[in-house]
């Protein structure tokens, strides 16, 4: 049944694929594509009802065949002006984060570059650490060393950063120091936990009920500030996955 689920599903990205043709455009490159973005969401829901390392390869295989072609290269180079994948982010019926099909993605790719026995030895833990390698002979040279020695995954991190740090692509200081951003969401977070705390305060509940019409466009103001931060968080966790 999986490998008749798995023949179907490459086909159907095959499919995708050559519907591309000769002309360079992708599926709904430049217009949104409603009936593809319908399908892809429900394609990855599916999938996402499994678990672990098999399902952010598939969540990112079903999204490089679905938008890109099944070209990882594509994605690196157009995702951010693919109009019908940036709608992903907007789906409120999308059972995952949008930074989480970017991640997956990533995961994908990297799978197709390690060989099979020592990827699939690896968690997904293991390999989202791995991503910010760019060298593929060190990449594999990490991924080998944990998967022989079974590293855990915070010692993981600490070859993974050393490695980092040899080849110069991380600071010998240590992490890099917060951007201001970050700061300001941590800053929003904590006034938000204090809100929340003085609204759902019994006394505040009961002056509520004296004017309960303003205690809703009130809320409703609070719900719309939200969200619009919400979506400055997507945005940038998209572009920051898109970094190399």
């Amino acid at each position: 049944m999986a490998g008749s689920r798995d023949l179907a599903r490459h086909e159907s990205t095959g499919e995708r694929t050559a519907a591309i043709g000769h002309s360079g455009a992708l599926p709904g490159e430049s217009e949104v594509d409603q009936t593809g973005l319908d399908a892809a969401v429900v394609e990855l829901n599916g999938i996402y009802a499994a678990k672990g390392l098999e399902t952010a390869q598939a969540i990112g295989e079903a999204v490089l065949g679905r938008f890109f072609g099944g070209d990882a290269a594509a994605f690196r180079g157009r995702s951010r002006g693919h109009v019908t994948f940036r709608q992903l982010g907007k789906r409120a019926d999308l059972q995952m984060s949008y930074s989480f099909v970017w991640k997956s993605v990533a995961v994908a790719e990297q799978l197709r570059v390690l060989p099979q026995e020592v990827a699939a030895a690896l968690p997904l833990s293991h390999h989202v650490l791995l991503l910010p390698v760019k060298d593929v002979h060190e990449k594999l040279k990490l991924a080998r060393l944990a998967a022989e020695e079974g590293l855990a995954r915070d010692d993981f991190e600490a070859h993974v950063r050393a490695a980092r740090r040899a080849s110069g692509a991380e600071s010998k200081a240590g992490r890099p120091p917060l951007p201001a951003f970050i700061k300001a969401f941590r800053r929003l977070a904590k006034l938000r936990v204090q809100a929340v705390s003085e609204v759902v305060d019994q006394e505040a509940l009961e002056a509520a009920r004296m004017a309960p019409a303003e205690a809703l466009v009130e809320l409703e103001k609070a719900r719309q500030e939200l969200q619009a931060s919400l979506e400055v968080v997507t945005q940038l966790e998209a572009q920051i996955e898109d970094w190399d």
